[in-house]
């Protein structure tokens, strides 16, 4: 079992360990670069396809707590599908974040992930849903959370989304939606204060 890096007074009791799976070099590089300007995560290890993932995996004496999984099809000529069940069989308690192009695939990985994020959001993201689903210990983003994600780089779990008010919901939808609290709260006919109480 992974000894959790726990978030203390002073910051995490050690530093997150992230592995990358990307067949892009171009990508894994881009990627490092963004984790790495955190100091409290450490990219450990980098694989260009799902098998060699689990081969490095086998081979490696600290595990990752994070691995960013590419959905593309790799190097092996398999996808992240392929991969990602295997990868969570053989470290049960690491967190998996797939990266994909698309919203598509969400439904056949929400048995063996814990993230979902879209390439093309803005990229601070990344780094932020990282923290959050270790540091944090946030859930599965869910479809309803997925735009909210991309606009404020915050990560919703099923059971969080559960507990929002139906005004709480609709706040976080409309800003998802790129609206600002002043339109929100024209909408809704609150006031600016009630809205920003609610984000």
């Amino acid at each position: 079992m992974l000894e959790s890096p726990r978030m203390g007074m002073a910051g995490p009791t050690r530093k997150v360990r992230v592995m990358i799976v990307d067949d892009e070099r171009i990508t894994r590089l881009y990627i490092r670069d963004l984790i790495e300007v955190d100091e409290d995560l450490d990219v450990i290890c980098e694989a260009d396809s799902g098998d060699s993932a689990i081969e490095k995996l086998a081979q490696l004496e600290e595990m990752p707590d994070v691995v960013l999984l590419d959905l593309g099809y790799n190097t092996d000529g398999k996808s992240g599908l392929d991969a990602g069940p295997r990868i969570r069989e053989l470290l049960p308690d690491v967190s998996i974040c797939v990266l994909s192009q698309h919203d598509e695939y969400y439904d056949e990985c929400r048995s063996w992930a814990d993230g979902y994020l879209i390439k093309d959001q803005a990229p601070e993201n990344l780094v932020k849903v990282v923290r959050e689903m270790v540091l944090e210990d946030k859930g599965f983003v869910s479809k309803e959370a997925l735009d909210a994600v991309s606009r404020t780089g915050r990560i919703l779990s099923n059971s969080r989304l559960d507990k929002l008010s139906a005004i709480e919901r609709r706040v976080m939808i409309l800003t998802a939606k790129g609206m600002s609290s002043a339109a929100v709260a024209k909408t809704m006919d609150r006031s600016v204060y009630t809205i920003n109480t609610h984000l």
